[in-house]
This record gives C-alpha cells, sequence and structure tokens, in this order.
C-alpha cells in the first residue's frame, strides 16, 4: 500500500509533467558552424605593414528568440603598439548592414550586429576591417604571427578554414617557413598550412571547442616591411611629458636658488619657554606644523584658560562613544587672528557659548582655510617671511604650465592607449604621489633671517619637549636656564604652568604623548586636576594622557584641519589579432 504521502508526491510528479518546459535563455547558448576569413597583406606608401582582414562567421542560434546578433572583440594593439585599425564594412547573409556599435574596451574594438528584432536559425556575418604595422622584427627575418578566431569565445567552430593572400609586392621576400598552432592558448599543438602561388591556406580540419583558435606565422626577409612608427598624436604624450619635465626641473631650480632660508644661528639650543609676544598659528606657519596648528591652537586657548574642553561619553550604536565640547570662557588679551579663530568656533564671542566637535564640519573647515591664508601673510607682513618677488611669480606660473601639461598628457594618454587599466594606475599613482609633495615644491616662502631666528628658537624648543624629563630637569637648572626665567624644579605648581604653557607645542612637534604623560604625573603628584579639562570620573594621570591624546587625534582629523614563431617556439594564442566575442 501506498502511503498517502507518497500518493500526492506521484501526482505531482505527473502533473508537472505536462506543464511547459522553458530553459532560461543565454545569449552565449549558441555556436558557430563555421569561422572563414581572408588576409591580404601588403605594404603601404611608406613600406609599412598592412593586413585587411574579411572574416565570415556563421553563427546557429538554436533558441527561438533568444538573440539580436553577436559582438566580435577585435584586438587593437600588438607588440606594445597601436594597430591603427579601421572598420570597412559588416554584412549579414550577404546583405550589407550598418554596424550597431563599435565601442573602445581595453585593447579591443568591440563591434556590435545588435539588431531591435530577434535573428533566428543560421545567420552570416561578414566582418572586413583594416591593421597597420601588423608584422614584427626578430633581427634577422620578420614575421606575421597572428591569431585568427581568437581564444576569447565561449562557443564552439564547427569548422575553420584562413588564406592568407600575399601581395606581389611582398612575395618575393616570403622565405617560404610556415608554422601553425591549434588549441587553448599556449597551445603548441602544430597544425598543416598549404602554400599555393601567393596564398597560404590553413584549416582546424575539424571543431574548435570553446576558447581555442588557430595562429600562423609566416616569416619574412628582415628588410621586408618598415617598422613601427608612432605618430604626432601617439607621441604628444611623452613630448608633453618632456617639457613638463624641463619646466619642473626650472621650477625646483627657482625654488632652491630663490627660496632658501636665510642662514640660522647654526648651532640649536635648547628652549623651555614659548616664543614671546607670538601666538601659536603663526609659529605654526614659521615651523612649517600647519597640520597640527588647530588642535595647538585650541589647547593653547584651554591651558591659558580661554576655553574649557569637556569630554562626554554616550552610545552609537550599542558601542561607547566619545565627543568632546568647547565652552568659551575669557577672550581678554586674544590678538586679531585669535579672536577670529574663536569667531570660527563659537559663531560668537559670548562667554558660555559651547561647541561640539563634527569631523564633517565644512563650513568652518572653509573659515580655517580663510583664516590660514591670513595666517601666512601676517608672516610676509611682519617681516618673518620675504613677500612675492618676479621669480615666486614665475615660479607659480611653471606651476599652472605643469599641472596644464600633466593633465593633457594624461588625456592624450587614456584616448591613444588601450591598455586603460594600466594607464589609470600609474597615473592615479603620480597624481597622488604629486599631491603629497606639489605644495611643498610650489610653496617659495623662504625665511627672512627674523622669520629664521624665530625658527630655529622653535627648533629649540622642539630638542627640550623632546628630550627626556631628567635632561629636561638639567636644561632647567643649567645657568642658562637661570638666566632666562628661574624655575624652581621641585614646585609641581610651577612645573605645571610651565608644562602647561609648552603642551600646545608638544602636539604643534607631535610629541603631545609623552608629554601629557608627565603633565599628568604633576598633576596627581600635586593633588590637583586641570581646571581647563573636565573628564570623564575622577582624575587619573594615565587616564588624563590618554584623553587629551584622543582629544588631539579627534580634532586633527576632522574638518579643519615576446617569442619568434616561424621556428617552432609559438602557441596558439601568441600573436597578434585573434580576440573573441559572444551573443547579444
Amino acid at each position: 500500500m501506498y502511503s498517502r504521502f507518497s500518493i500526492i508526491f506521484l501526482f505531482t510528479l505527473v502533473f508537472a509533467s505536462f506543464l511547459p518546459y522553458r530553459v532560461s535563455a543565454d545569449v552565449n547558448d549558441f555556436s558557430f558552424s563555421s569561422f572563414d576569413a581572408d588576409y591580404y597583406l601588403s605594404t603601404d606608401s611608406e613600406g609599412r605593414s598592412m593586413l585587411k582582414v574579411v572574416e565570415t562567421l556563421t553563427a546557429e542560434f538554436i533558441n527561438k528568440d533568444q538573440n539580436r546578433g553577436i559582438e566580435r572583440a577585435v584586438p587593437i594593439t600588438y607588440d606594445n603598439h597601436s594597430l591603427l585599425f579601421e572598420f570597412k564594412s559588416m554584412t549579414r547573409n550577404g546583405n550589407p548592414e550598418p554596424l550597431y556599435e563599435q565601442r573602445k574596451e581595453p585593447n579591443f574594438i568591440i563591434l556590435s550586429t545588435r539588431r531591435n528584432d530577434p535573428v533566428n536559425g543560421t545567420q552570416k556575418y561578414t566582418f572586413t576591417y583594416t591593421f597597420r604595422d601588423v608584422t614584427k622584427s626578430f633581427g634577422d627575418h620578420q614575421e606575421l604571427y597572428w591569431d585568427t578566431n581568437g581564444t576569447g569565445w565561449r562557443q564552439q567552430f564547427g569548422d575553420l578554414n584562413v588564406r592568407v593572400h600575399l601581395d606581389d609586392s611582398i612575395k618575393k621576400d616570403f622565405t617560404g617557413a610556415v608554422s601553425c598552432y591549434i588549441g587553448q592558448e599556449g597551445s603548441t599543438r602544430q597544425c598543416v598550412g598549404k602554400t599555393n602561388d601567393n596564398v597560404i591556406s590553413f584549416g582546424s580540419n575539424g571543431p574548435l571547442a570553446a576558447g581555442e583558435n588557430l595562429t600562423y606565422d609566416l616569416s619574412f626577409n628582415n628588410d621586408t616591411f618598415v617598422g613601427y612608427q608612432p605618430t604626432l598624436n601617439e607621441m604628444m604624450p611623452y613630448i608633453l611629458s618632456t617639457i613638463a619635465g624641463l619646466l619642473f626641473l626650472a621650477m625646483i631650480f627657482i625654488k632652491l636658488y630663490y627660496g632658501r632660508n636665510s642662514p640660522g644661528m647654526g648651532t640649536i639650543i635648547a628652549e623651555y619657554l614659548p616664543p614671546p609676544s607670538m601666538n601659536v598659528s603663526l609659529a605654526a606657519d614659521i615651523s612649517d606644523k600647519t597640520l597640527t596648528s588647530s588642535t595647538a591652537q585650541i589647547l593653547d586657548f584651554a591651558v591659558r584658560h580661554k576655553i574649557r574642553v569637556i569630554e562626554t561619553k554616550g552610545k552609537f550604536l550599542f558601542m561607547d562613544s566619545t565627543t568632546y565640547i568647547l565652552e568659551l570662557l575669557n577672550i581678554d588679551d586674544l590678538d586679531q587672528n585669535e579672536l577670529e579663530f574663536i569667531d570660527i568656533l563659537f559663531g560668537n564671542r559670548q562667554l558660555g557659548s559651547q561647541y561640539t566637535f563634527n569631523k564633517t564640519d565644512t563650513k568652518r573647515a572653509r573659515l580655517m582655510m580663510k583664516l590660514g591664508k591670513v595666517i601666512k601673510k601676517e608672516s610676509e607682513n611682519q617681516g618673518y617671511r620675504q613677500k612675492k618677488t618676479p621669480q615666486i611669480v614665475l615660479q607659480n606660473i611653471l606651476v599652472v604650465l605643469i599641472t596644464a601639461l600633466i593633465v593633457a598628457e594624461f588625456v592624450l594618454s587614456i584616448s591613444n592607449s588601450n591598455n586603460f587599466s594600466g594607464y589609470i594606475v600609474i597615473w592615479a599613482l603620480y597624481f597622488f604621489l604629486m599631491s603629497v609633495n606639489w605644495l611643498k615644491l610650489l610653496s617659495i616662502r623662504p625665511l627672512t633671517q627674523k622669520g629664521r631666528e624665530v625658527h630655529d628658537y622653535l627648533k629649540g624648543l622642539k630638542m627640550y619637549i623632546k628630550l627626556a624629563e631628567a635632561d629636561r630637569l638639567r636644561v632647567l637648572q643649567s645657568p642658562e636656564g637661570a638666566d632666562k626665567l628661574p624655575i624652581d624644579t621641585s614646585d609641581n605648581a610651577k612645573m605645571i604652568v610651565l608644562y602647561e604653557r609648552v603642551l600646545p607645542y608638544a602636539v604643534l612637534f607631535g610629541a603631545e604623548k609623552e608629554w601629557l604623560k608627565q603633565l599628568g604625573n604633576y598633576y596627581e603628584t600635586n593633588q590637583t586636576s586641570p581646571a581647563w579639562y573636565s573628564g570623564v570620573g575622577g582624575f587619573n594621570a594615565s587616564t588624563f594622557a590618554s584623553s587629551i591624546g584622543s582629544f588631539s587625534s579627534y580634532s586633527n582629523s576632522s574638518s579643519f584641519s615576446s617569442s619568434s614563431g616561424a621556428s617552432g617556439g609559438g602557441s596558439s594564442g601568441g600573436g597578434g589579432g585573434g580576440g573573441g566575442g559572444g551573443g547579444v
């Protein structure tokens, strides 16, 4: 006895057998019954090799209304140069038809026969096109080493027959050496060529599976063809590159000769106090440390008790997150640039105003960049940097010209080349490297003697900041230190004041981690905490250093701030031409 489930299952199978069965259509689900091609080899007026190709592909479309035609991918480069491809005509079943599309892809031209209405059954497509510079020199001879149907097909070919027609002008230079290879790419399985007067014929003698190709090779005397000569259009990227290189050298000469800073003092002395009568942003410009200047300026405001940094904790997508808020406390004794910095942060000068850090604050970023230009101008007006000279103007003009040449060279390289992906990678890397160094190369802002003195003073301060703590104490206790501003190193309160004053410059020079650690230890030893920073939980030296280090990172990351085939060493797919295609 059958169970109820077995009976239902059997009934379902019987019922399903009466339903219409439809295989999902794939435009590549067809085959070619044949591939026939004639190759006409000759020379042009300059003696360069020319190849006219007339190839007929007979497609057998087996699924009704599945296809609109085929696509033929024709390689247009060989031996690392262009083949000057030119499409002539296309017929379908012996009748001329316009080509639906001719598009350029890396190393190929795609010829599409797509129609608006379906094509069914046997369809015979004939393409006619020409190449130039199809031969290659091997020192003692030249060769036409050519792929026919190509290895890039997903369809099989029932039969393949090709004929190479030698023009009378080159027949006398044909050595008679012929090779033929058949199979997948890299196959060395040989086939036979037949020579009849000036026609050499090759055939597959049976079907070719998907991805299989026939490659033929003909040998000629060494001086039969004039070698490949790049056109002016193809040479233009190299010409532009040469000009850009010469201008670049000129720009570097101007930079090195006219952009030199005034000579310094020679010996750098460790300094433990910030430069007097100068804001942090101006010091950053003089010391070429503008990338961290915003954070340094904010911390300068903080340790001067102009603002308070407030750390808050929250949740974001079930994870802990930290937010930093700035609160305005005092604006007394701030210079004009510092007041403008306050205006940018808080939007006003109202005490108690707050600003919450936002990494995508583009409005403030633009305002900060504008203020940065003002500070650069002030460096010139106050005599720290040289004002623009004719040489600097010339250098800026060279920058514009070089940039224009680089862009033009890039566009021409892409339009002339068929190796798009290679060029894109090379040029992307080139532009990246240029962007890293470009700003410094185009920036001719030499320091005056006055500016060099401040620059060397700041180098001394950097030297002091990066010393070990014991060495810093020795500097403070030295006679030179006592002459400047005596500091009792045993008084933790005074050491805190000193470390706070220098903290913005430690940030400026990228040494805030160790500096904050030592400052935190002084706070802890003195049993106090910074009035200008409000953290989460009780004060702890390591927690303080970690929090301020995180704040520094947070604010810095915010928005403001080839072989011969004739000798038998060739293979299928190793020559020019060939390609592949598929259905559409």
